[in-house]
C-alpha cells in the first residue's frame, strides 16, 4: 500500500509521498500526441524522455515538455474532472513519484470548494488501473481509494498538525477567529475557522481571480514596455516572473529590468479582487489572524499587510519556497490523522 496526495491545481500540478519525503510540481499542460508524434519523441531510445508517458495506451506529454504542442483550452466544471482528462496527468505523476509497481494506491486529492459538487466525479475519474509507459519503464498502478479535501483545509491542517495528525503543542488558533486565504493559479478560496477549531462549512467559497491572471498582466506589460528585448523572447519562466514581482527587477541574462511599475499595476489588480474576497467573508476586522496558504500567497503578503496593518497575517508554510506545496502537506496530515482515530 502506497498513499500519495495529489494538487491537480489550474497553474501547477503538485505531488507528495509522505513516506518518502519526495515532492515535485509541473506546469499544468497536458497534451495528447497522435502515434506518429510519439515515436520521433521515443525515436531509438528504449524510453520516453522525461515529461512523456503513454498512459492506458494513450501518449500524453505533461508540463513544459506539452508547451511545444498546441493544447486547448483547460476544461472547467465536471468536465476537468473525467478520466480521460484528471486522469492521465495523475498516472504520469505515480510514474514519477513511485518508479515501480504499486498493486495499491491510496490517493488524497484536493480540489477548490466550489468544485466539491464534482468530488465523486474526481473519485470515479482517479480510481482504478492505470499502465503507464514512461522513462521508469512500463509500471502497472491500481488506485484503490480516494480521499477528497478542501485545499484551505489543507493549508489549516499543515499549520496547525504535526506529520502524525496530531494538534500542535503550541496551536494560536486554538480557541479564536481565523481566516484561511488560499491564492492558487485560478480561484482564491477562503474558509473560516471557529473558536474550537470548528470549520464553518458554509464560509467555504472559490473566487475566479488568482495569480496566474496576475502573472500573465505583468508579463504582458513587461513585454509592451520593453519591446525591443523582449521580442524574441518565449515563454518566460515562471520562477524568473515571480522573482521581478518580489523583487520589482527582472533579470534578463546581464541586464536587469527595473519593472515595479508594472508589478503594481498587476497586483493592484489581484489585491482589489482579494481584498472583496476578505470583504465577503466577514472582513479582516472579525478575524483574529488570516492565514495565508498556496503559492500565490507569497507574493500577496507584503501588500496585504500594507492594506491591513492591523491584522496579524500568517503563512501556512515558514519557508516561502515551500508555500505552494503547503496544501498537499496538510492533505498528508488529515490522512495521517484520519488513520490514528480510524476513520480511515
Amino acid at each position: 500500500m502506497a498513499d500519495i496526495v495529489y494538487d491537480f491545481g489550474n497553474a501547477r500540478v503538485k505531488w507528495f509521498v509522505p513516506r518518502a519525503s519526495r515532492f515535485e510540481d509541473f506546469r499544468h499542460a497536458i497534451a495528447e500526441l497522435k502515434e506518429p508524434e510519439w515515436q520521433k519523441v521515443v525515436g531509438r531510445k528504449s524510453k520516453p524522455p522525461a515529461g512523456f508517458a503513454r498512459v492506458n495506451g494513450t501518449p500524453f506529454a505533461f508540463g513544459d515538455a506539452a508547451r511545444r504542442y498546441i493544447i486547448s483550452e483547460r476544461p472547467a466544471g465536471a468536465a476537468r474532472y473525467k478520466r480521460t482528462y484528471y486522469g492521465p496527468p495523475l498516472a504520469y505523476v505515480l510514474s514519477e513519484a513511485f518508479a515501480k509497481n504499486v498493486g495499491k494506491v491510496i490517493v488524497v486529492a484536493s480540489h477548490a470548494p466550489g468544485d466539491i459538487g464534482y468530488a465523486r466525479n474526481l473519485i470515479e475519474s482517479a480510481k482504478g488501473e492505470w499502465y503507464v509507459e514512461s522513462r521508469h519503464g512500463e509500471l502497472y498502478f491500481n488506485v484503490v481509494d480516494v480521499l477528497t479535501f478542501d485545499e484551505p483545509v489543507g493549508g489549516y491542517s499543515h499549520f496547525t498538525l504535526t506529520e502524525k495528525g496530531q494538534e500542535q503543542k503550541k496551536n494560536p488558533f486554538k480557541d479564536i477567529m481565523v481566516l484561511v486565504v488560499d491564492v492558487g493559479g485560478h480561484t482564491v478560496d477562503v474558509m473560516a475557522i471557529d473558536p474550537g477549531a470548528e470549520i464553518d462549512l458554509l464560509s467555504l467559497k472559490s473566487t475566479r481571480t488568482g495569480i496566474t491572471q496576475m502573472t500573465e498582466e505583468f508579463e504582458s506589460a513587461l513585454r509592451a514596455n520593453n519591446r525591443t528585448m523582449f521580442q524574441d523572447a518565449g515563454d518566460l519562466d515562471i520562477r524568473r516572473v515571480e522573482n521581478a514581482i518580489l523583487t520589482g527587477a527582472y533579470q534578463f541574462g546581464k541586464v536587469s529590468v527595473n519593472c515595479r511599475d508594472e508589478v503594481n499595476a498587476a497586483l493592484n489588480t489581484l489585491m482589489n479582487d482579494v481584498i472583496q474576497v476578505i470583504e465577503k467573508a466577514g472582513g479582516a476586522a472579525n478575524f483574529d489572524y488570516i492565514l495565508l496558504t498556496g503559492g500565490g500567497a507569497v507574493l500577496l503578503r507584503n501588500s496585504l499587510v500594507q492594506a491591513y496593518p492591523r491584522i496579524d497575517f500568517i503563512m501556512a508554510d515558514g519557508n516561502p519556497d515551500l508555500m505552494k506545496f503547503a496544501n498537499v502537506f496538510g492533505g498528508a496530515k488529515i490522512l495521517a490523522m484520519l488513520q490514528t482515530l480510524g476513520e480511515w
